[in-house]
């Protein structure tokens, strides 16, 4: 308590002192204009360090350099990084008809029709009674099963000894329904290898 009164004091002075000043009087209009000139820096002294950022995303691509065109010829490389499940079982009444289906690329932002990874990656899916299906990417990047399992569904990405567990299980195998060029319900884009 002495101390705060004491700091008190010491405000008290300092404010009488200034309202009694009695030097002279800087008359505003006599001031030096502004300068805009930058003080030079001593080459010795370290810049500052700037500012980090965080990165803007990528902007789409097709690493692959290589693209479906074919249209809706059936084919089982056709139109990679498209919802598989909503294409084949609500607008053309197609088989087969898959418990999950997707594709693998080298990067998160990829243009639908462009194909992703060709060999060497899997994607493996467990589902709610633990039931584990495997499938091997094709020459497009395409993965699918063809068969039953029951949501919720855990997924991974398997390229030899590396793998890439997804966070949450969810409720469908269209995997490409959220794993878009710019990701939806919480994903990030495309599906991506290890």
């Amino acid at each position: 308590m002495k101390d705060r009164l004491s700091a008190l004091g010491g405000l008290t002075v300092l404010a009488a002192l200034a309202a009694c000043y009695t030097g002279p009087h800087v008359d505003p209009d006599r001031l030096p204009a502004p300068t805009t000139e930058v003080a030079p820096t001593d080459p010795e002294e370290e810049p500052a360090p700037e500012e980090e950022s965080t990165p803007a995303p990528s902007a789409p691509t097709c690493t692959s350099k290589k693209t479906w065109t074919n249209g809706d010829r059936g084919s089982k490389l056709m139109h990679p990084g498209t919802a598989c499940i909503d294409c084949h079982e609500t607008s053309r009444k197609r088989t087969p008809l898959f418990a999950f289906a997707g594709t693998v690329y080298s990067t998160l932002h990829e243009v639908d029709d462009c194909y992703g990874v060709a060999s060497g990656v899997s994607v493996v899916v467990t589902d709610k009674n633990g039931k584990k299906a495997t499938a091997a990417v094709n020459a497009a990047g395409n993965f699918y099963f063809e068969g039953t399992l029951v949501p919720p569904l855990s997924a991974k990405v398997v390229a030899g000894s590396k793998e890439s567990v997804m966070k949450d299980p969810v409720d469908t195998g269209d995997c490409n329904s959220c794993h878009t060029k710019t990701g939806k319900n919480d994903a990030k884009g495309r599906i991506t290898t290890p």
